[in-house]
């Protein structure tokens, strides 16, 4: 890696973009690197040996060559200052600022940061076991495995206490009256890749949430237009006035991603971000999280933070002694819903009486606790022993793949109620999780357990939005007409009262029944510290932290052994 490489590589990418294929000529390349073309193949063969390019010659003095860019500039500054910081060499990294100026500025805090990382002895966590990834596209995601990392990697605009008041977080203040939010950014924020965040990153990372479609599309819709204020603010126009909405910027679905993505040898790539933690690799069996050094806020105590898919064998290695922490009530609760298909092999009368048999037996499920519903209040009907109904038919359930006991045992007991009746069960596999419709014209039933934000007012209407219930239940034109009245009863003087009214429909005109609280077991492991859970469910990755400089090594179903679905 010298300095005419570096030359080159500019050269290249004011011409070719990253990560992609291009077919080139020969005689195309002679000109964007102003050499002969005797050159071309050691230009290139140096490199492809240093990772820069992946190059392809052509066979033919007619045929095409394939070149992909495997570096920016930046990124190549950042190996070169690297290796410079190394060796305790300046003299280049000097030359390289006064040539490259902000982009070597960028460079060279990148690098600072990898070699105070690589110089001295790390904390770092390997948990195994942690269910596997799909996405980790705030817009998309929707299991709270993947929500977890998300939090981690992407901040909000704004956050909430235990309390549930909002607080900041990259905007440092705010002024909304109703329906025009005025959001003031903080102007020292860094991406991680080292540069700074701007009101425009803030608008374009917003747009998307209204654009692309997922479980909070319609969450965010609602914002009629953005535009850029006075002293690094941004302003939101709502459609139409919502006190609750500057609770959605608190979510980690609204977390602020920037277009420029990392990509990883195995096809994964991820949005860069501003958070805590920044994803070092993403590979088919683990994602590798790294410590942002350069974060405004609270920096993360563990430097490295490996979430492992496979599942580990005992003789690979030994997780650490756990200690139970307990267990406590979060703000979440299973359900299940229904829906006479086409296909159904059960008549509507029976769906109807066999939900109405598994609410009334609950009592008999001695790991859960009755509720009411979204309200997350206890039902304190008196739950006697309960005459299975005589029914006949199939019924077929969707549910999501469960990973933790707690959830497991509550699909059995559904199952095991349902035979009890006469009813035959087949079940399938909910994949994708935040597109219950995918599985509407396969199932009957649908079981899922699904969180309630705090506020409760904020709770209710993010809930009845986002939900697998109504997405499972209605087609495009029932649900567009179910959200025009959400928006009433958010406008309304007694928004709880409403939404709580709209629930209460969901029981009496279809098939939903709500059946128990969520639980979330704590434990950990004897060397890590840092393990606490917020009313949602979540931890803090970036407050975990060991007690010597060591690799410690722990089974996410030791450490995380919390709701189903918490980790779906």
């Amino acid at each position: 890696m010298n300095e005419l490489n570096l030359r080159r590589i500019k050269l290249l990418t004011s011409k070719y973009s990253i990560n992609t294929p291009h077919e080139t000529t020969l005689d195309l390349l002679e000109e964007i690197l102003m050499c002969s073309r005797r050159n071309i193949s050691n230009i290139m063969r140096k490199l492809t040996e240093i990772n820069w390019v992946t190059w392809s010659p052509s066979v033919g003095r007619s045929k095409t060559s394939s070149l992909s860019l495997n570096v920016s500039l930046r990124d190549a500054l950042m190996q070169t200052m690297q290796e410079e910081l190394s060796a305790n060499r300046t003299h280049l990294i000097v030359k390289l600022l006064e040539r490259y100026q902000q982009t070597a500025l960028e460079a060279l805090s990148l690098a600072t940061e990898a070699n105070n990382h690589s110089g001295s002895p790390y904390e770092s966590l390997f948990i195994t076991d942690y269910p596997k990834i799909n996405t980790l596209n705030p817009l998309t995601a929707f299991r709270h495995s993947e929500l977890q990392i998300i939090r981690s990697i992407y901040d909000t605009l704004l956050a909430k206490n235990a309390n549930s008041s909002l607080q900041p977080r990259l905007a440092h203040d705010w002024a909304f009256d109703g329906k025009v939010l005025q959001l003031w950014i903080r102007r020292d924020i860094n991406t991680h890749t080292g540069q700074r965040l701007s009101t425009l990153d803030v608008i374009a990372s917003l747009d998307n949430t209204r654009q692309v479609k997922g479980p909070v599309q319609y969450l965010f819709s609602q914002i009629k237009q953005m535009t850029l204020g006075c002293n690094n603010s941004i302003l939101i126009e709502l459609n139409q006035p919502n006190p609750l909405f500057p609770y959605a910027l608190t979510v980690p679905c609204s977390g602020i991603a920037l277009p420029e993505e990392k990509k990883f040898s195995s096809g994964y790539r991820v949005n860069v971000g501003t958070g805590p933690f920044k994803v070092n690799d993403w590979a088919k069996n683990k994602i590798v999280l790294e410590k942002h050094g350069s974060y405004f806020g609270q920096t993360a105590i563990l430097n490295r933070l490996t979430l492992d898919h496979k599942q580990s064998q005992p003789s690979d290695r030994k997780p650490q002694a756990s200690t139970t922490h307990g267990n406590q009530q979060i703000n979440s609760f299973s359900y299940i819903c229904g829906q006479h298909r086409i296909k159904s092999q059960i008549t509507h009368d029976s769906l109807k009486v066999l939900l109405q048999y598994l609410s009334d037996s609950r009592s008999s499920f001695t790991l859960g606790t009755p509720v009411n519903g979204m309200s997350l209040t206890e039902n304190q009907s008196k739950f006697n022993s309960v005459e299975p109904p005589r029914l006949n038919g199939q019924v077929v359930i969707a549910e999501p793949k469960w990973t933790m006991d707690y959830l497991l045992q509550l699909s059995r007991w559904v199952k095991q109620q349902i035979q009890l009746t006469g009813v035959e069960v087949q079940s399938i596999e909910l994949k994708d999780v935040s597109n219950p419709r995918s599985v509407k014209d396969h199932a009957d039933l649908l079981l899922i357990e699904e969180v309630i934000e705090q506020p409760k007012s904020y709770g209710y209407y993010e809930w009845l939005i986002t939900s697998s219930c109504p997405r499972f239940l209605y087609n495009d034109d029932q649900f567009k007409s179910y959200l025009h009245n959400i928006s009433n009863a958010a406008e309304s003087n007694s928004p709880d009262k409403k939404m709580l009214e709209i629930e209460q429909k969901l029981t009496e005109k279809h098939l939903y029944t709500p059946l128990f609280l969520g639980i979330n077991f704590q434990n950990s492991n004897t060397d890590l510290n840092g393990v606490y859970f917020n009313s949602r469910g979540y931890n803090s990755f970036e407050k975990l932290w060991v007690q010597e400089s060591k690799e410690i090594i722990t089974s996410h179903t030791r450490l995380f052994q919390t709701t189903p679905h918490y980790f779906l």
